[in-house]
């Protein structure tokens, strides 16, 4: 029986160097973030460049910047990520990977909102790559209690024009 009173939670912080995540509770977990071609035109492609959203996930890709912690897949020439989840201290909506990007708006040191954070990816080939193809995997940072979910993602494609191809996500603990 209840006596009448509510006991209320307070969020715990976990904190890396990265990143603070504010979270309902849980131990820290990781999680592969795999990126699949899933679709392609049948001569396949050469570049490919896609940004995802991760605002409803519950915490970020181990590093910033081009320093996010990636693998790639083969037959690539090179591949360019870019983990923007950080914001100047002076504005708060710039987003930024070191202090040059702040231009005045002060350091590049406080975690970015939600809704703003994203990762970048570029690919490209020497010969057109076809689907389905593995990309590649990144490190996510998440907590056990909630877990990331492929739908927590959101993969927008920039080259090729949306509908020309699609980028899938695979969620797995590591």
């Amino acid at each position: 029986m209840s006596d009448g009173t509510t006991t209320t939670l307070e969020p715990t912080t976990t904190t890396t160097e990265f990143v603070t995540t504010t979270t309902g509770g849980g131990n820290p977990q990781n999680y592969d973030i795999t990126f699949n071609l899933d679709t392609a035109p049948t001569a396949g492609i050469a570049s490919l460049q896609f940004s995802v959203g991760y605002a409803t996930a519950n915490g970020a890709f181990e590093g910033s910047g081009v320093d996010v912690v990636c693998t790639w897949g083969t037959g690539f020439f090179a591949v360019i990520p870019n983990d923007q989840d950080k914001v100047c201290s002076g504005g708060l909506t710039t987003l930024c990977t070191d202090d040059s990007m702040c231009s005045g708006k002060g350091t590049c040191t406080v975690e970015a909102p939600a809704d703003l954070r994203k990762l970048t990816v570029g690919v490209i080939a020497l010969a057109n790559f076809k689907a389905p193809k593995f990309v590649g995997k990144c490190t996510f940072n998440g907590i056990s209690s909630d877990p990331p979910v492929a739908g927590d993602f959101t993969v927008t494609l920039e080259d090729p024009a949306p509908g020309v191809a699609t980028v899938g996500v695979v969620v797995t603990p590591q």
